[in-house]
C-alpha cells in the first residue's frame, strides 16, 4: 500500500473514532434520563400507568443499542445472553400458570426487557472500560440528586423524631439500600476525585438517610460497608497490613457496640429487640413453598396473590428475594438462578489477575455494592421486581461489572 493510502486510512479511522466518541454523549443523556425517570416512577411523584413509561424506556435503550450497532457496523457482545437464557429456562414451567392467569407473564416480560436492553446497551463493541466507568458515574450523580431531595425532606419533616423516614420513596426499605449504594459510591468517588469534600458530604448524607430509616438490614449493611472499606480501598497488601486491618476492625466493632448500646439509635435497638427475621411473613412464604416445592406457583405470581386477597389467605409478600424465587419457581428455579449468579461472578473474579490497580479498585467497589444488595435481598423481594428502584440498581451494576470484566479478559 502506498504512503498516501496509509495516511488516508489513518485519517478515516481517526475521524470515525472522534465521531463515535461524540455519539457517546447521546448515550449518557439516554442513560441519565432512564435512571432519573425510572427512579421517579418508584417515588410518590409517580403517575398512573407508570409501568408503561418504564417499559418504553427500557425497550428504548435496547432498540437504540441495536440501531447504533447496525449504523456503525459494530457487534454486540453476546456473553450476557447465555445468562439470560438460564433465567428464561427458570421461568419456563410458569407458562402453565400464565395460560390461565397472565398476571405473572407481564412481570416476566418487563424483567426480560430490562435484562436484554441492558445487555445490548452495555455489550456494544464501542463501549470500553472507560465508558462503563462513566456510565457508573452517571448513575451515581442521579443518586446524589436523590439524596439531596431526601435530605431536604428529612430536614423539613416536622414529626421526624420517633418516626421512620421513607423519603420520596415513602418506603424505608427502598431508601435504605439506595442510600447504601450511594454511600459506597461516594467513598469511591472521593478517592478518584480532586474535589473530595463533595463526595465525603454525600457519603455522610447517605449514612444519615440509612439511620433515618431505622432499617435493621440497613444498619447491618452500612456497618459492613464501613468495616469493608479499609480492605476495599487500601492498596497495601501482605500479611502484616491484613492482620493490622483485622485487629483494627475488631476494635471498632467492640467499641462501636459499646457506644451504640448507650445511644437511642432506633435501628440498632430494633435489632436487639426483634433480631433480623421477618416473622410471620417468612413463615407464610415457607408454607406457600411447601405447597408447590418443585416448580412453584409461577413467576410473578406472588404479586397476584398479594394484590388479589381472595386468591389466597396470605396478605403480604414474602420480603425475601430468595424465598420469593422458591415460592414462584420452586427448587428448580432457585438452582438455575444460583447457576446464573455463579457464572456471572466467576468471570468477575477471574479477571482480577489481569486487572491493573485502578481496574481492581473499580471491580472491588462494584462487588461490595452487589454483595450488599444480595444480602439486602434476604429481607426484601426486589431481585425480580422491576418496579423497585433497587432492581435497576442491582441489575445495572451486575451487567456493567460483567461487561467490565469481559473487556479486561478480552484485552
Amino acid at each position: 500500500m502506498s504512503t498516501p493510502n496509509i495516511k488516508k486510512s489513518k485519517v478515516q479511522k481517526n475521524v470515525r473514532n472522534v465521531y463515535l466518541k461524540s455519539e457517546l454523549i447521546f448515550d449518557h443523556i439516554i442513560l441519565v434520563l432512564l435512571f432519573t425517570v425510572y427512579t421517579l416512577l418508584t417515588t410518590k411523584y409517580s403517575i398512573n400507568r407508570g409501568e408503561v413509561i418504564r417499559w418504553i424506556l427500557l425497550a428504548g435503550i435496547g432498540f437504540f443499542a441495536l440501531l447504533d450497532s447496525m449504523m456503525h457496523n459494530l457487534k454486540i457482545k453476546i456473553f450476557h445472553f447465555p445468562y439470560i437464557i438460564i433465567i428464561i429456562l427458570a421461568a419456563l414451567p410458569s407458562v402453565r400458570v400464565w395460560v390461565n392467569v397472565p398476571y405473572g407473564m407481564y412481570k416476566f416480560l418487563s424483567f426480560i426487557i430490562m435484562m436484554v436492553s441492558l445487555a445490548c446497551f452495555l455489550g456494544r463493541e464501542k463501549i470500553h472500560k472507560k465508558e462503563l466507568e462513566d456510565f457508573f458515574f452517571d448513575y451515581v450523580l442521579v443518586l446524589y440528586g436523590v439524596m439531596i431531595v431526601n435530605l431536604i425532606f428529612y430536614l423539613a419533616h416536622k414529626g421526624m423524631i420517633g418516626e421512620r423516614f421513607g423519603g420520596i420513596f415513602q418506603n424505608v426499605n427502598s431508601l435504605s439500600p439506595i442510600a447504601i449504594y450511594t454511600f459506597i459510591s461516594a467513598l469511591y468517588m472521593q478517592k478518584k476525585s480532586k474535589r473530595k469534600f463533595i463526595h465525603i458530604f454525600f457519603a455522610l448524607v447517605s449514612m444519615i438517610m440509612v439511620l433515618g430509616t431505622a432499617s435493621r438490614t440497613g444498619f447491618v449493611l452500612i456497618s459492613i460497608s464501613i468495616l469493608s472499606a479499609p480492605f476495599v480501598f487500601s492498596e497495601n497488601r501482605g500479611l502484616k497490613p491484613t492482620i493490622i486491618k483485622i485487629f483494627t476492625m475488631a476494635m471498632i466493632i467492640f467499641l462501636g457496640y459499646t457506644i451504640l448500646s448507650n445511644f437511642p439509635i432506633e435501628s440498632f435497638q430494633r435489632i436487639k429487640e426483634q433480631g433480623l427475621v421477618r416473622g410471620d411473613t417468612w413463615s407464610w412464604g415457607a408454607e406457600l413453598f411447601k405447597q408447590k416445592p418443585i416448580f412453584g406457583f409461577g413467576y410473578g405470581m406472588i404479586g397476584y396473590y398479594v394484590s388479589n386477597p381472595r386468591a389466597t389467605e396470605y396478605m403480604w409478600g414474602v420480603h425475601n428475594s430468595y424465598l420469593g424465587i422458591l415460592v414462584e419457581m420452586g427448587i428448580y428455579g432457585l438452582i438455575l438462578f444460583g447457576l446464573f449468579f455463579f457464572c456471572s461472578f466467576k468471570n468477575i473474579f477471574k479477571c482480577f489477575k489481569y486487572a491493573d490497580k485502578d481496574e481492581c479498585l473499580f471491580l472491588k467497589v462494584g462487588l461490595l455494592i452487589l454483595f450488599n444488595l444480595l444480602i439486602n435481598a434476604i429481607s426484601e423481594s426486589f431481585l425480580l421486581s422491576v418496579g423497585s428502584p433497587i432492581s435497576l440498581s442491582f441489575w445495572f451494576t451486575l451487567f456493567m461489572l460483567t461487561s467490565y470484566a469481559d473487556r479486561i479478559l478480552q484485552s
